[in-house]
């Protein structure tokens, strides 16, 4: 018997999204300080007085973060599928909150020893669960609490805030390094953007205690908990889901991940392009990233996300090496701002609209652990490798190959992107959701409308 979908009214609809976008912008934050700030801390942290032996042992516990990110995605999955969107974004959000509030207590190794270090991987162990479990039930509230009309844009939120997130991030650095002095960086000041981290979850953590619950969750709630989002059932029933998502990740970030990354490194070594300039550089693509993503959810509710979705995945593959080439040719900062820009948005039509694509692929009762493993692994796999392997290539003098290879697999991610494609246009709307024209929120299973 179908279950009429819960009315939930326009301001409801637009107070959970920003709730869900606002967590986003912490993540990311939170997420960049930690990178660009271990100059600072990890000498200070671990025992080891080699400098670089420090930083080794901080971006370890930095990929930790990423490797703990799948476990987060099924246990809070789980939360989201079982007991609702509303408690698995509040708890996600206050295990950031504590993990980012030990790292701006963590004393030095000069005055607990070897607690320090274990008082960080505990900080990044609850932030990495965290952010694991955030993806999956962020994508699933996005899509059921967007109008029908509405997906691509309400979808953008999570790439607009994740590019505010991390240009936030940059400027603050920019700012401490410009008002304090290296002794006062040391000191004190690389606490100080892990505290305005923590004021900004506490701020979160109260909005999502306020959201509405997914009225598509709550029709769903008429099926048994131990029925909802069970692992066995999602690797089973729905493993070509699964397959899709994770390959449409896997194939796709490192491109990103390329000219945001790697691509700033390379021209501060290699071109001897001044760190100052490479910095404002990359704030310059962030902010034409954030407000290309808001463009395009626009568009998308036009196009239909998952054309939009091939559609990026293409052009990103078309951009890769034209990018690299005006790079090495030019050996410029403005070259840098322009390649990289141009790839970022062609990386924001994409995703600008995975979220609600990625989450159509799933039933809204497996919806955010499918959405959220499948993102998980991927990220686990390429998120602390792609820059590695970058280096890897250049250390070997073959970065035009490195570049070649990216292509390739760019491109081979925009084949999943036709098959993603391909696959909504031939779903069938789920019956849980088949409701009379008259309500607003008739159309949520209505993946068909995603191919556009």
């Amino acid at each position: 018997m179908t279950r009429a979908l819960p009315e939930i009214t326009s301001q409801e609809r637009k107070r959970a999204a920003f709730a869900v976008a606002a967590g986003t912008t912490i993540e990311y934050f939170d997420w960049t300080i930690y990178a660009t700030l271990a100059v600072y801390f990890a000498p200070l942290i671990f025992e080891d007085q080699d400098p670089t032996s420090a930083l080794l042992q901080a971006a370890g516990i930095f990929a930790a973060g990423y490797l703990l990110r799948p476990l987060g995605a099924v246990l809070l999955g789980k939360i989201s599928d079982r007991l609702g969107r509303k408690p698995s974004l509040t708890l996600s959000v206050a295990a950031m909150t504590l993990g980012t509030l030990l790292i701006a207590v963590t004393p030095t190794y000069a005055m607990v020893g070897v607690w320090a270090s274990v008082l960080l991987l505990i900080a990044r162990t609850l932030q990495g669960l965290a952010y694991g479990g955030e993806f999956g039930t962020v994508a699933a509230t996005l899509r059921e609490v967007a109008p029908p009309e509405r997906r691509g844009r309400y979808s953008s939120l999570f790439m607009v805030a994740s590019a505010a997130g991390q240009g936030l991030g940059f400027l603050v650095l920019l700012i401490l390094q410009s008002s304090l002095s290296p002794e006062q960086m040391n000191s004190y000041g690389w606490r100080l953007p892990f505290i305005l981290a923590v004021v900004g979850a506490v701020v979160v953590l109260y909005l999502r205690r306020q959201m509405v619950e997914s009225p598509v969750f709550l029709a769903a709630e008429a099926s048994k908990p131990k029925d909802r989002g069970q692992l066995r059932e999602l690797l089973t029933r729905h493993r070509t889901a699964v397959m899709l998502c994770f390959f449409a990740v896997a194939l796709t970030v490192p491109a990103m991940l390329t000219f945001t990354s790697y691509m700033q490194k390379m021209a501060v070594t290699s071109m001897d392009i001044p760190p100052r300039s490479v910095s404002l550089a990359l704030l310059a693509v962030l902010t034409v990233y954030g407000l290309a993503s808001w463009l395009w959810g626009r568009v998308s509710d036009h196009l239909g996300p998952s054309t939009a979705l091939a559609a990026g995945f293409t052009a990103t593959a078309a951009l890769v090496l034209p990018a690299y080439f005006l790079v090495i040719n030019s050996g410029t900062a403005v070259a840098v701002t322009v390649a990289s820009s141009a790839v970022a948005i062609a990386v924001s039509l994409s995703g600008a609209v995975q979220q609600t694509v990625f989450a159509a692929l799933f039933p809204p009762h497996l919806r955010a652990l499918g959405v959220g493993l499948s993102h998980a692994l991927a990220l686990a796999l390429v998120g602390g490798t792609t820059e590695v392997v970058a280096l890897s290539f250049a250390k070997a003098n073959n970065v035009t190959t490195y570049f070649i290879l990216l292509t390739v697999v760019t491109a081979a991610g925009a084949t999943i992107g036709f098959a993603i494609r391909s696959r909504l246009s031939r779903t069938e709307i789920l019956p849980i959701e088949k409701l009379s024209s008259t309500d607003p929120s008739r159309h949520e299973a209505q993946d068909a409308e995603s191919a556009g």
